[in-house]
């Protein structure tokens, strides 16, 4: 690979040797890092790299390289010369002493956050929304994120149920809907249920509206079903409503994806043969939501004018909240047409990458299925990101102390050693009897039972 050189000089590498100033050109012109430093990039170099907004003697690019003066938001520019709000205070110093509050730990005042629509203030209060999601909602004095359910697995199998919640709106065609649910979800379903360290149950959702084939439905959510919400924030429902009072197209995934953040014992998970419901019964269990949607998490839209708005906002940061207070992850299914502030892979702000961030999920990027990506890529795809979401699941919560005792009964023993025996060799995450996490079973992970063994 070509070496970097000066910013200033032409020379046969990519990029140069100043990281800020690299950033500037590369961004106004991609060719200087992908191709080659010439002539056309020093000259950007001189445009963007020369200014010295301390007038210090020294380039702004410079100083941040030098380390000479900090850039805690990223925006190659001095911190010392930042001035968002205009008030002739640096925005460090307003945020040091009080002036400005940085809720969101950005480095930008508050205000400016709002002001330059990096953060929305849906409720005209100066605080950005993402700001305002309470760390304990049920006040009883613990941040929701150590207060959720936890369990430590038993003999060595990890109960996994899965929630597919379908697109409601009719965006995403009936064909494409039943593809889904049968060729990816539910063979996805088939292949965790043949491991020999997994207990799954699933269940495939739509919300009011049924899909026509009665075999991607496990349950259609009706109208009315009340939303979980945080004390003190307006009540919410599931209603299909966009808004405007014309017809119900809107999208309920961030607001149907809340009500099954907790599911057990309240929603059913099917119907057995006689018809009659069946509930989810309560378990000690990974749960992993699935949304499935080309539009925005309350309103709907299919651009970006209309997909992201305050309904929007107010239902993705409940879906946090609520799965945050139950150690629920969140595995967002984009398809194709969703609008780029819904999902946008290289924007931590659109809207499913927030909420897979920030529930420990992943999102699977559906957007070019079927045409560019085969059922069974997305299919190994959601695969991948469920084992992932299991291996990290804030609910798995063992004794550190225990962790080979795999049957739970308080001691490491002969017992637990079989169980150590069964899963010899190759065991992907995740497996509890890989204790050293190497991805397989053998003598290094009896090594390490060994040196459990005994009471605990």
């Amino acid at each position: 690979m070509k070496s970097s050189g000066d910013c200033f000089e032409a020379h046969g590498g990519t990029g140069c040797d100043c990281s800020a100033c690299c950033r500037l050109v590369c961004d106004s012109d991609p060719y200087c890092c992908n191709g080659e430093w010439d002539s056309e990039c020093v000259i950007l170099a001189d445009l963007l790299c020369r200014l010295d907004c301390n007038s210090n003697g020294v380039p702004d690019p410079l100083d941040i390289c030098l380390n000479s003066s900090e850039d805690c938001n990223g925006n190659n520019v001095p911190d010392e010369c930042d001035d968002c709000n205009s008030n002739g205070s640096a925005d460090f110093i307003d945020i040091l002493t009080g002036i400005s509050s940085d809720c969101n730990n950005n480095c930008d005042p508050d205000e400016c956050d709002i002001i330059y629509g990096i953060s929305k203030d849906c409720n005209n209060d100066g605080t950005p929304d993402e700001c305002e999601i309470a760390s304990d909602c049920n006040g009883n004095g613990t941040i929701d994120l150590d207060d959720g359910p936890t369990f430590c697995p038993k003999a060595g199998v990890i109960a996994v149920d899965l929630i597919a919640i379908a697109d409601p709106s009719g965006s995403v065609d009936d064909d494409s809907i039943q593809l889904l649910c049968q060729n990816v979800f539910k063979e996805t379903v088939s292949r965790l249920q043949a491991s020999n360290v997994l207990d799954v149950r699933a269940a495939w959702v739509s919300i009011i509206e049924d899909q026509p084939n009665s075999s991607c439905r496990d349950w259609t959510m009706p109208v009315d079903t009340p939303v979980p919400v945080c004390i003190g924030v307006e009540d919410r429902f599931i209603d299909d409503f966009n808004g405007d009072d014309s017809n119900s197209n809107g999208e309920e995934w961030g607001d149907a994806s809340a009500v099954m953040t907790s599911p057990y014992g309240t929603y059913p998970l099917g119907t057995d043969q006689d018809g009659r419901p069946q509930a989810w019964d309560i378990r000690d269990a990974v749960l992993i939501l699935i949304p499935i949607s080309d539009e925005g998490p309350q309103d709907g839209g299919i651009f970006s004018d209309d997909a992201c708005n305050c309904n929007d906002d107010a239902s993705m940061w409940n879906l946090i909240q609520q799965a945050v207070i139950e150690n629920v992850q969140v595995i967002p299914m984009p398809t194709s047409g969703t609008p780029q502030c819904v999902y946008d892979s290289v924007d931590p702000t659109s809207y499913m990458a927030r909420v897979a961030d920030l529930t420990s999920g992943s999102v699977v990027d559906a957007r070019g299925w079927p045409l560019s990506t085969t059922t069974e890529e997305i299919s190994l795809q959601l695969e991948d990101a469920i084992h992932t979401a299991i291996s990290i699941s804030p609910r798995l919560k063992c004794n550190e102390t225990c962790r080979s005792d795999f049957n739970n009964d308080g001691v490491v023993d002969g017992a637990d050693f079989g169980y150590l025996l069964a899963s010899w060799g190759a065991c992907p995450a995740p497996c509890q009897t890989d204790l050293n996490g190497d991805g397989a079973v053998d003598g290094g992970d009896v090594g390490l039972f060994l040196a459990d063994w005994g009471p605990c």
